[in-house]
């Protein structure tokens, strides 16, 4: 059994990285960023195994982070989240992760959306935090 938890955060920003309209970071943005961008992490993993396979079921969130000088305005945070939206499925039925070495993503549910506002008092951000839950199983062979 292999921990599975960095090949699909890998094929995340493999997804991402270049093909929003907003940088793409795994787990902290430069403390030069001074825009809006998106954040990768991995929240948890569970395994659930069965008699034919490894299966597991992590957990990535995707946080698009948004800075304004003045008013928020929470559209925007939306619109790159749909911009991910539209890059993580073409169909209900198909996601458009990358393939991994040794592991298949076999699904991925978009789940638990929540806005955190915050004020630093000298900008305003505000989070949308998604949780996206995945089934993964490995490709090798349990013994």
């Amino acid at each position: 059994m292999i921990n599975v938890t960095n090949k699909v955060l890998k094929a995340w920003h493999e997804l991402l990285s270049g093909n929003l309209s907003v940088p793409v970071y795994r787990l902290d943005a430069p403390i030069s960023e001074d825009g809006n961008y998106v954040l990768l992490r991995v929240e948890s993993d569970t395994d659930v195994p069965n008699n034919h396979k490894w299966v597991s079921t992590p957990v990535i969130i995707s946080e698009v982070v948004t800075r304004f000088a003045t008013i928020t305005d929470d559209s925007i945070a939306g619109d790159i989240d749909s911009e991910i939206a539209e890059l993580l499925y073409d169909s209900p039925s198909q996601h458009n992760l990358p393939s991994q070495d040794g592991i298949q993503i076999v699904a991925v549910k978009r789940r638990d959306q929540t806005y955190l506002p915050e004020d630093d008092g000298s900008n305003r951000y505000l989070r949308l935090i998604v949780r996206n839950v995945h089934r993964v199983e490995q490709l090798i062979e349990q013994s």
